[in-house]
């Protein structure tokens, strides 16, 4: 259905399904403390929209939800995983295949997985206290411009696999990335500040990153293991003078010509 506008300035709660696919195109003056399922899947909104003061997002409260304006998630977000039956869920969903202009991300995704999987958006940004971007947040989502790590220091499993994005931009504070985190991000660029901390759980970490073209620091006795750098064929050198340990990590890393502090 189509609504002109909405106004409720004032609520505690939007309920079940209450705006699902429903167009609002003009004013949605309307804050709310807790966003019940389902509430606005499918909808379209229009650039008032203010999510900012929102503490509690249900299961797929926005799954599919077209956005005129920029989303805002506060410090104190939370995403719920019970669905419309009360069963709880692995998966949130809660803007699963989204599309906005501008997304800004203030709350630390650590153990959230899902939130963002598949979203559409020109410009991704973290706030300043942001230091953990939990599993599969933003799996194959399109990103425009360069996406800003520097206060990051976790980066869970398949955190951006498979995104479409132009460039990450890592900081000067050590940052742990973990299994296929940013496996299949075909075209990103990745500019290194600092150290990237591999372990036993980082596989597959920058796997088929085919435009990565230098490795990030490693501290002191780094093992870099099964196909972490596996097919980043833009790779020319690998400074391994750290590394005391690794196997299968540069298989297909066809254009390697030279490699310094291998013992």
């Amino acid at each position: 259905s189509k609504i002109n506008t909405i106004s409720f300035p004032h609520l505690k709660l939007i309920g079940k399904n209450a705006f699902q696919y429903c167009q609002i195109d003009t004013s949605f003056a309307v804050t709310a403390d807790e966003i019940d399922v389902y509430a606005f899947y499918g909808a379209k909104l229009p650039a008032d929209a203010d999510l900012s003061k929102t503490n509690k997002f249900g299961f797929r409260s926005f799954t599919e939800t077209i956005f005129e304006g920029e989303v805002v998630i506060n410090a104190n977000a939370e995403f719920l995983s019970v669905d419309e039956w009360g069963d709880e869920r692995f998966w949130k969903d809660t803007f699963w295949k989204s599309k906005m202009p501008s997304l800004v991300v203030n709350c630390n995704l650590f153990l959230e997985p899902d939130i963002f999987r598949e979203i559409t958006t020109d410009q991704l940004i973290f706030g300043p206290n942001v230091t953990c971007i939990g599993e599969y947040s933003f799996t194959n989502s399109s990103i425009n411009g360069i996406v800003d790590l520097t206060n990051i220091t976790y980066i869970g499993e398949c955190a951006f696999d498979g995104a479409d994005v132009e460039k990450f931009v890592f900081g000067s504070n050590p940052t742990t990335v973990k299994y296929r985190a940013f496996r299949d991000c075909t075209d990103a660029e990745f500019e290194f500040n600092g150290y990237v901390n591999l372990d036993m759980d980082s596989k597959e970490a920058f796997a088929n990153c085919q435009n990565l073209k230098e490795l990030p620091s490693f501290k002191p006795n780094t093992e870099i293991t099964d196909g972490v750098f596996v097919n980043c064929t833009s790779l020319q050198e690998l400074d391994l003078t750290n590394v005391y340990a690794f196997s299968r990590a540069f298989v297909g890393c066809v254009n390697v010509e030279r490699i310094v502090g291998l013992d």
